[in-house]
């Protein structure tokens, strides 16, 4: 088990690294918006602080495991913090979207990762 403390404090570019350290494969995109989840836009300023994106922001922790679903994660993040993320595996050179495998644990998509970008 692995805990990423959530504060207002902490920018994209923090969460996303401590992530990164868990799950090299893998990254945590931040999104924007109100409404259907297709009407989201992707937060690209990565030194926003999450007390400038969340509106419902409440400091705490998230407990990553291997065996933890993608689908899980992303629900985490909006149900505790309030936050629009989503997941996406490195293949070669490009990031995917784990749309279609959000149902995958974050460790079989770390090592799918791992397997299709050596």
């Amino acid at each position: 088990m692995m805990k990423m403390t959530i504060t207002e404090e902490k920018r994209i570019s923090d969460i996303q690294a401590e992530f990164n350290r868990y799950y090299p494969y893998l990254k945590l995109e931040f999104f924007w918006g109100a409404g259907k989840k297709d009407e989201y836009h992707r937060l690209s300023d990565t030194t926003i602080k999450m007390e400038n994106i969340s509106h419902s922001m409440h400091e705490g922790a998230i407990q990553l495991s291997d065996n933890m679903t993608v689908s899980n994660l992303e629900d985490a993040f909006s149900d505790r913090f309030g936050l629009q993320v989503q997941v996406f595996r490195k293949s070669g050179s490009i990031w995917l979207e784990t749309t279609k495998t959000d149902n995958w644990t974050l460790k079989v998509q770390n090592d799918h990762g791992k397997e299709i970008s050596n």
